[in-house]
């Protein structure tokens, strides 16, 4: 019996849905599958060697996410093991993240046999408190959509085919930079904006002390420990290491995080047209 291990890194839940569609489809072939979230997974439980060992993160600033690449490099090593990687992203501009993903894991032995760009609802949230990609469909609103997922489903299952009949074929990961969406202008931006110039734009966290009911959600979830709820539920943030993945926000159960609404759709908005190829394509 074939087993996979799926592994990935979500903040707006986007990334997690795609992770459990890949767990029921091999599950539906019978396979073994273990899956966890980058935060939480602990290499000694994992209960067997994978065949197969999946990847996925969203696509923020244009790169990964850096609490999850800190996570990827502190996996062990999976010698005989094939591997298969994902970006999603709310159809902005990405920086061959499925390219990086797949350097990183044949740096743990594993061998790349294919990966996937993923369009979903880009997770920049209103003043409403929808996000713009549940709103509009230049945003990604309605995918995953069948067709969508047809389109993933064909080429994933003749990877898994490959690995039940030990039939896999070697696979260059250079194909994978072709699943990148930077069109020329993000692609001189790239070079005069880092990550960090990128982030730079968009807001930080407020806090309202009149919702904040102290549970601490935001702490506990907060991946790379930037925030801290002080005296008379005070929420200190820690500019400096701040991400801005919003996840502190999509935790809290009383709403009393928010960001300023209108500087992020801007910002979301003034990146749109910078992208190109802003669908979900697999590469096996």
């Amino acid at each position: 019996m074939n087993k996979a291990l799926i592994l990935y890194y979500s903040c707006s839940n986007n990334t997690k849905k795609m992770a459990l569609h890949f767990g029921k489809e091999l599950v539906r072939q019978d396979w073994v599958v273990e899956q966890y979230s980058l935060n939480s997974f602990l290499s000694h439980e994992l209960s067997f060697e994978p065949d197969l060992v999946i990847l996925g993160v969203p696509v923020h600033y244009w790169d990964i996410p850096e609490p999850a690449m800190i996570k990827i490099r502190d996996l062990p090593r999976f010698e005989s093991s094939y591997g298969f990687v994902f970006s999603t992203f709310g159809k902005c501009v990405c920086n061959e993240v499925p390219f990086f993903l797949a350097q990183e894991l044949e740096k743990k032995g594993i061998s790349i046999l294919g990966g996937a760009q993923i369009l979903m609802p880009h997770a920049t949230r209103t003043s409403n408190g929808e996000r713009i990609g549940d709103m509009e469909d230049d945003f990604g609103r309605g995918e995953p959509a069948k067709e969508t997922l047809a389109s993933i489903n064909r080429p994933f299952h003749t990877l898994r085919n490959a690995i039940e009949m030990e039939n896999t074929k070697e696979f260059d990961i250079l194909k994978l930079k072709s699943l990148h969406t930077r069109g020329k202008r993000a692609g001189i931006m790239k070079y005069i904006m880092n990550t960090s110039s990128r982030r730079s734009v968009m807001p930080y966290i407020e806090h309202d002390t009149d919702k904040c009911i102290a549970c601490r959600a935001c702490v506990s979830n907060c991946t790379i420990q930037a925030i801290d709820l002080g005296e008379d539920k005070k929420l200190i943030v820690n500019k400096n290491d701040c991400k801005k993945c919003y996840h502190c926000m999509e935790t809290c159960p009383s709403d009393a995080l928010s960001i300023n609404f209108d500087k992020a759709v801007f910002w979301t908005r003034s990146i749109h047209p910078m992208a190109k190829n802003t669908r979900t394509r697999i590469i096996i």
